[in-house]
């Protein structure tokens, strides 16, 4: 059975689907290229919510779904997938995490970048402002350590705990939980993951252009090219 996908909105830009929605369209499209030309709404349905939290769906979350595809919906469906906290957990954790270290491994431990991408994704922050905001998202869960610039205590023991973060993210500041001055953040840039794991800043630094950096994220490991 052919099934077209809509990944297009007409309105209002303000009435377009959310962040998390364009990830679960993207994902909705994977999902469809390996469904068999034969699969009806139940089993598009599953597919589609499989690929986007990761877990067995639900029997009446499945139902809600496979109306919405029954009715070419797929979009609509996909959406509701994106209600399943493991959808931010696992599968956006997932996605983000290779953009944090040089080896672009999904397995490396929750950290500030990461958790930032999924708490903007999941409040519709404007991805415009990733690379330019004073933001950074938090873990509200007792029993964490702090976050701090000079570790990744914090992330990595909510992920140890199994903190659910599509509840528990909450919105604050570089400047006001690493002290970074205002003027010096750089969204995702001064954070301590993208400190940690990527070259930009690092050349950034070298350069003499770089904002503000976490003070133990700075390259003290590596020399910097000849010449710095």
């Amino acid at each position: 059975m052919a099934t077209r996908t809509h990944c297009r909105s007409k309105g209002p830009r303000r009435e377009r689907r959310s962040l998390a929605a364009g990830v679960a369209c993207a994902l909705v499209l994977l999902a469809q290229i390996a469904a068999p030309a034969f699969a009806g709404p139940r089993e598009q349905a599953k597919r589609i919510y499989d690929r986007i939290a990761g877990v067995p769906p639900a029997p009446a979350v499945l139902d809600q779904m496979a109306a919405k595809a029954a009715a070419n919906d797929l979009v609509g469906a996909a959406a509701i997938a994106t209600d399943a906290p493991t959808f931010y957990s696992v599968t956006l954790k997932n996605l983000v995490t290779p953009w944090t270290n040089r080896d672009q491994t999904v397995f490396a431990p929750l950290n500030d970048y990461t958790a930032t991408v999924i708490g903007m994704v999941r409040d519709d922050v404007p991805f415009n402002t990733a690379l330019s905001a004073d933001i950074l998202y938090t873990v509200n869960a007792g029993g964490l350590p702090a976050p701090s610039s000079a570790n990744n205590d914090h992330y990595a023991s909510a992920e140890t705990n199994g903190v659910d973060l599509k509840a528990t993210l909450t919105q604050s500041s570089q400047s006001a939980v690493y002290g970074i001055p205002t003027e010096a953040t750089a969204g995702l840039i001064t954070t301590r993951g993208a400190a940690k794991g990527q070259t930009l800043p690092f050349l950034l630094y070298c350069i003499g252009t770089s904002p503000t950096l976490p003070h133990d994220a700075r390259p003290a490991a590596r020399k910097c090219p000849e010449g710095k």
